[in-house]
């Protein structure tokens, strides 16, 4: 037999002898291994992805009538020149409004922070100071992304999801349900003070308009009431030359005033031309019941100027604030005004997609590992204990053999 074999035959047999050490040294390590796993081990993590839903057909016609009486309204001067002297558009309530709303108070981790604070999500106790528990919190905060899993259709904003990296679904869950209230809350306050600064400013636009009204028609009723004044002028000469040339009625000769007159066509002309320097031909009764007509109309203060008339009207069409009342009622019977009713968006929570996330070493691997290593550990122990202890009686009997040569 070789002396190869023979080696290996006795490292078999010095290992087959030690065989309850070895399997005591490696059950000692797979057991302090078990140990220190439990010690230090962190809770199972999950990839937790919520729909982040718009609202549904039957909570979007409750802004219906309110939506299409603005619409509506735009058809008025009030709103008309609003638009154009602010450049703003009319207030509306759509559902790409507010689920963009949600999203972007969503997005801004302030929100996220300050509820992973109020809730507990992350124990303050377990950290030994302020500044080691604000940076977990931030952490989480920083791990929780808002994405459209649709990455083929990315302009469809309306189906974002909400996802993150975490151990406990419950306190997920208490997360979503905080933020969802909160956030629906400040959207709801943002839209109630937009629609107060809008109605101001539309209050405010048509009291400007109501005012440059009422000086283009006091403009009309001055410039008006100086023609009046000169027609008069006009009249009184007329009306002495007829009496002195003793014209009581229109004379035959109304040819004389206008040439190729004809009757029914240019009669009303000639009666309003009072600048003509014949016109004494129409009698003096007939201008004086002019004189008379005009002096009343002027002690009246009637509005006989038909621009002043349509600006009139304009004027107390803006004065009457019913499209504004309506509006503001509309308003008031919409959802905005109940927070327990309104809602921009909401989580889906119930229909969450959870999957755990697998580590790259298991439990068991890490234990079958620490078996190995401490088999090996042993065997290396056992083969060079063995060789130690050879080594050291052939040293002792070498030892003894050199003495009783001296002696």
């Amino acid at each position: 037999m070789r002396k190869e074999d023979l080696i290996l035959i006795n490292i078999l047999i010095n290992i087959w002898e030690k065989k309850i050490l070895i399997i005591l040294t490696s059950l000692m390590f797979v057991i302090i291994t078990y140990a220190l796993l439990n010690i230090t081990k962190k809770p199972v993590q999950y990839n937790i992805s919520t729909n982040i839903k718009p609202l549904s057909f039957k909570k979007e016609n409750k802004f219906t009538v309110f939506n299409e009486f603005i619409k509506m309204s735009m058809t008025n001067d009030i709103f008309n020149n609003f638009v154009l002297n602010t450049n703003k558009k009319n207030f509306e309530i759509t559902n790409e409004l507010l689920y963009k709303m949600f999203i972007d108070n969503l997005e801004n981790k302030k929100n996220i922070i300050d509820d992973i604070k109020n809730l507990n999500i992350i124990d303050k106790n377990k950290y030994e100071d302020l500044s080691s528990f604000n940076f977990a919190v931030q952490e989480l905060a920083n791990s929780i992304s808002i994405y459209n899993p649709d990455k083929k259709n990315s302009t469809n904003n309306n189906k974002m999801q909400i996802r993150v990296k975490y151990h406990d679904f419950a306190k997920w869950e208490n997360l979503l349900n905080s933020l969802q209230k909160e956030i629906n809350n400040k959207v709801r306050e943002v839209l109630i003070d937009q629609f107060e600064a809008y109605t101001d400013n539309l209050v405010k636009l048509n009291q400007y308009l109501v005012n440059d009204l009422e000086q283009q028609i006091s403009f009309y009723e001055t410039k008006f009431r100086s023609i009046k004044r000169n027609n008069l002028t006009y009249l009184y000469g007329h009306a002495q030359v007829a009496r002195e040339m003793d014209i009581k009625n229109i004379t035959k000769d109304i040819n004389l005033i206008v040439e190729n007159f004809d009757p029914g066509i240019d009669d009303v002309k000639l009666m309003l031309d009072y600048k003509n320097p014949r016109y004494y031909l129409m009698g003096y009764e007939f201008i004086e019941r002019r004189i008379d007509l005009i002096e009343k109309s002027l002690e009246s203060n009637k509005l006989i100027s038909n621009d002043a008339v349509i600006l009139e009207n304009n004027r107390k069409l803006l004065l009457n604030r019913e499209i504004i009342e309506t509006i503001n009622d509309l308003f008031n019977k919409s959802p905005l005004t109940n927070p327990k009713e309104f809602s921009a968006a909401y989580f889906d929570i119930k229909n969450s997609n959870i999957s755990i996330i697998k580590d790259r070493f298991s439990d068991n691997k890490i234990l079958l590992f620490a078996f190995i290593l401490g088999t090996l550990f042993s065997v290396l122990f056992v083969l060079v204990s063995k060789n130690l202890s050879n080594y050291l009686k052939y040293f002792v009997k070498e030892l003894k053999n050199k003495q009783r040569k001296i002696n």
